[in-house]
């Protein structure tokens, strides 16, 4: 269970940190770790060999739940901490990947560096985010952008000032908040006003989590210029539970494509990818019919499934996948013939105070 409202469940196959920028001064994570003893030291660089701690018993727990649930993973840790190895890392993708038609997971990073050249799998139901407090911190979403990942969000929690116009481009999802505690830091609701209103005009749903209070998710609401209190919990449309994940908001950035500048070699790439691009050929083609079904009756889930399926007919020689390339192109054929993608943006879900 967790308290967090914008996810379900947490999941942390690693525990500790340590502190990098001034969001992190006053961490809930070093706080209950610390209180309960599960770190036996401050979250300081030096302390962080001790604290953090991989947990290779846990990998599993996402395969034991058979409910479709979102997971935000490592909400006691950063799963790119420089101190937790590739080799984990991938060990906790392969949970991911393995599980992308029965959950989704929500990757929150403040090394976005190490995340960008992190080469996945970055299948559909893993979205990769990244903490920004200030603007200092801003430039961490350059870097997001430069991740391979289909889905892109960011947490501006806790806000600690006015950030004025900011490049949301590509992003698909935006959190945000103030600062809970005893050691809470000054909030202005007109902060996060400015960033509500720019993903208003670029139809970003957007989820405002708390103002500043002593207790966590105690003020819930976003208060107005006017004093009026509103209520903003939109979420992406892919967040839905459902076998298939619609890609309204997607920047149609191709995935499982070679990154040269990380230290993986192309073969090694392909390895740690085949069997996923596989998986996506044959989950496609055996349920074709309910596919094709849903493609009849929704443009926007025609479309993202043609794009899934153009992609992967470009990269099957690349995956050595090529007997399945005639059963590819019946299909995209097929998907083809429900017309093509409406010019309109589709709608975002209202607050629930009318504005």
């Amino acid at each position: 269970m967790t308290n967090i409202s914008w996810t379900e469940e947490s999941w942390n196959p690693t525990t500790g940190c340590s502190r990098i920028s001034e969001g992190c001064r006053n961490c809930y994570a070093e706080a209950l770790s610390l209180r309960h003893k599960w770190s036996p030291a401050e979250w300081t660089a030096q302390n962080a060999g001790r604290n953090i701690v991989l947990h290779p018993d846990r990998l599993d727990i996402p395969r034991r739940r058979k409910k479709s649930t979102k997971y935000f993973v490592n909400s006691m840790s950063d799963l790119f901490h420089e101190l937790v190895p590739d080799s984990f890392i991938a060990e906790v993708f392969t949970v991911m990947a393995d599980l992308r038609h029965r959950h989704t997971f929500q990757i929150l990073t403040k090394r976005a560096e190490r995340m960008a050249a992190w080469p996945g799998p970055w299948t559909l139901n893993i979205w990769a985010g990244v903490s920004v407090e200030n603007r200092r911190s801003l430039y961490r979403l350059d870097y997001l952008r430069q991740s391979q990942a289909e889905h892109l969000w960011v947490s501006f929690e806790p806000l600690l000032e006015d950030l004025g116009l900011i490049d949301l481009d590509y992003i698909n999802w935006v959190v945000a908040g103030g600062e809970s505690g005893p050691h809470r830091r000054p909030f202005d609701h007109a902060w996060a006003r400015l960033i509500r209103d720019q993903c208003k005009e670029q139809r970003i749903p957007f989820y405002f989590k708390q103002g500043s209070d002593f207790k966590p998710q105690a003020r819930p609401y976003l208060t107005e210029a006017d004093g009026s209190e509103t209520e903003w919990k939109q979420c992406p449309t892919s967040f839905q539970r459902e076998k298939w994940r619609e890609k309204p908001y997607t920047r149609s950035k191709p995935i499982f494509v070679f990154n040269p500048e990380t230290e993986f070699s192309r073969e090694d790439f392909v390895a740690r990818n085949q069997p996923y691009i596989l998986g996506d050929i044959l989950y496609l083609t055996q349920h074709a019919d309910e596919m094709l079904l849903l493609c009849s009756q929704d443009p926007y889930f025609a479309q993202s499934r043609r794009e899934q399926i153009e992609h992967l007919i470009e990269i099957i020689p690349e995956y050595h996948l090529l007997q399945y390339m005639d059963e590819m192109r019946r299909l995209l054929a097929e998907v083809i013939k429900y017309g093509d993608f409406p010019d309109r943006i589709p709608p975002l879900p209202e607050s629930k105070v009318p504005q």
